[in-house]
């Protein structure tokens, strides 16, 4: 039995940590992360491990961080993932009143790696050299012509609006690169229209999948929702800009977008280096 009642605060609290649970991705997410010997996962590994999208398995990660059920930490280019086992102890006084369970962070037993449906020992891992920590993360090494990479998930639409102000804005002075992590078949015709208002042709345009080279060569990564699943690597500039994704929207609103986007290019471009003559 537990030792006392919830107050409704701790009810609330842990009705919302079961109702996360009720998700069977995020269970399964959850049990891989806890059946891990060592006690940390890759964010690379858990996306290997299921048939989803990067963003999908990054909002459900989120879930979960958010209840306090698994903490995270970045480490050169990947986010790692490991349970919160004082959070998982108060779970177990309602689970297991009578004390049979193991104490959290003990090894799981086989019954309990066979139950969990998959286990990390069994999913290739793409991320086995990006455990060291960043040599010089705070720091910003820009060349004498600096690369900006834009990155959102479908590369369709904010991403590609921000490399063509830029390219508008900077010219030959800067390389511009942009991709997204799930690239549509081709750019959202609403952002080209609305680019084509104010005189940059963005047509010529395609969606590229974001890969290690692109983001390796850049000196500054701007990155629009894609989440975990844009890989960090030191000694890179990195900026999250939280901006509404056009898809879908009407012409008005993806002008909105593109408003904002610009304040936010003329500003970046005013922090970039200016190449010697």
């Amino acid at each position: 039995m537990v030792a006392e009642a919830l107050t409704p605060e701790g009810a609330a609290d842990m009705a919302r940590v079961f109702k996360v649970l009720g998700d069977p991705v995020r269970l399964r997410v959850l049990s891989l992360i806890a059946a891990r010997r060592g006690g940390e996962v890759c964010v690379c590994e858990i996306i290997d491990a299921f048939d989803l999208t990067g963003p999908t398995i990054s909002y459900h990660l989120r879930q979960l961080r958010e209840t306090g059920l698994v903490d995270c930490q970045r480490r050169a280019t990947w986010v790692y993932y490991r349970i919160v086992p004082e959070r998982l102890a108060a779970l177990a006084q309602f689970l297991d009143p009578a004390g049979l369970m193991p104490p959290v962070g003990s090894e799981p037993s086989a019954q309990a790696r066979r139950s969990a449906g998959t286990t990390v020992s069994g999913v290739t891992s793409s991320c086995s050299n990006a455990a060291a920590p960043p040599s010089n993360s705070g720091s910003t090494t820009v060349t004498d012509k600096p690369t900006v990479l834009f990155v959102c998930v479908h590369n369709a639409g904010r991403s590609q609006m921000a490399a063509g102000w830029l390219r508008h804005l900077a010219g030959a002075s800067i390389d511009i690169r942009s991709a997204g992590s799930e690239p549509a078949d081709q750019v959202n015709p609403v952002a080209v229209e609305a680019m084509r208002e104010v005189g940059i042709d963005i047509s010529d345009q395609s969606p590229k999948l974001l890969d290690r080279d692109t983001a390796q060569a850049a000196d500054v990564i701007i990155t629009m929702g894609c989440g975990d699943a844009c890989p960090t690597f030191p000694g890179k500039r990195y900026e999250d800009w939280t901006l509404d994704d056009p898809a879908d929207r009407d012409l008005d609103t993806v002008r909105t977008i593109r408003d904002d986007i610009r304040g936010r290019v003329e500003r970046l471009l005013t922090e970039l280096p200016t190449p010697a003559a």
